[in-house]
């Protein structure tokens, strides 16, 4: 298990971990962790295999699913509330069927339970060859337009540079790794009626990545579930509408 790098925000004696998605860092939550590590509680984002400030490369979302439970072990935390973004969504749901036991609350954010068609897993072999010849800079232009709703991309600079910022700190084998490894992941559809904590359910509402039907599927089938649709975000929405989401959160937590 790898030793991950992590950003935290208060003392409390409850914890929220952060996963970040792809092609980010831990850096993509730095306006969620004031907003949820306060009183009871303490936030912390990790950088996962690849990105950040932790080295290396993801082989599978069940080998990160076991870096976060190592992470959540030195922390000294039993249960805590899990959030995963994206590709950190689908590490979330590798942990819920590795080590359930240990979360006491699932947050799903812009993310989905199916796995890749043989078009998608095709695609995403594809640009991985094309970053070990060409480099990281790709899949950073490629994805920007994906990442944030088109008033966000046209509108609002200081947050597309903000996003550019963070995906920097991707490292070209952390991004072939991890492009491997969603390529690669198992279906967790099947796996959500039998999650028996709360959870959360957040996606923006222009979000051409992880639609608000991927959501809506997730969300009909989980049994304990809140739905919150983020106006005006496209896929990244905890950077476009850190507002709305840290409110979405905060709400949900007091439940806990």
């Amino acid at each position: 298990m790898a030793e991950l790098a992590y950003e935290s925000w208060g003392s409390g004696r409850e914890t929220v971990v952060l996963v970040h998605g792809f092609p980010l860092t831990a850096a993509m939550w730095r306006a969620q962790l004031p907003a949820l590590g306060t009183g009871a509680w303490r936030a912390v984002a990790p950088d996962l295999r690849g990105f950040g400030r932790t080295p290396g490369a993801i082989a599978s979302v069940d080998e990160a699913a076991d870096d976060l439970l190592a992470l959540i072990d030195a922390l000294g935390a039993d249960r805590v509330v899990l959030g995963g973004f994206s590709m950190g969504g689908y590490i979330a749901l590798a942990f819920m069927r590795r080590h359930a036991a240990r979360v006491r609350g699932l947050m799903l954010v812009d993310t989905k339970a199916e796995a890749d068609g043989a078009e998608a897993k095709k695609g995403r072999y594809a640009l991985a060859d094309r970053v070990r010849s060409e480099g990281k800079g790709i899949v950073i232009e490629a994805m920007l337009p994906r990442l944030v709703a088109d008033a966000t991309l046209s509108g609002r600079p200081d947050v597309v540079q903000a996003v550019l910022d963070v995906e920097g700190g991707a490292t070209q084998e952390g991004i072939i790794g991890a492009l491997k490894a969603m390529a690669e992941r198992p279906d967790s559809s099947g796996d959500l009626s039998a999650i028996v904590c709360p959870a959360l359910v957040i996606v923006g509402h222009d979000d051409v990545i992880t639609p608000v039907a991927d959501a809506e599927r997730m969300a009909g089938t989980i049994p304990d579930v809140k739905l919150v649709v983020i106006p005006d975000a496209g896929h990244l929405s905890p950077m476009e509408h850190p507002a709305a989401v840290n409110a979405a959160m905060t709400e949900w937590l007091a439940r806990l």
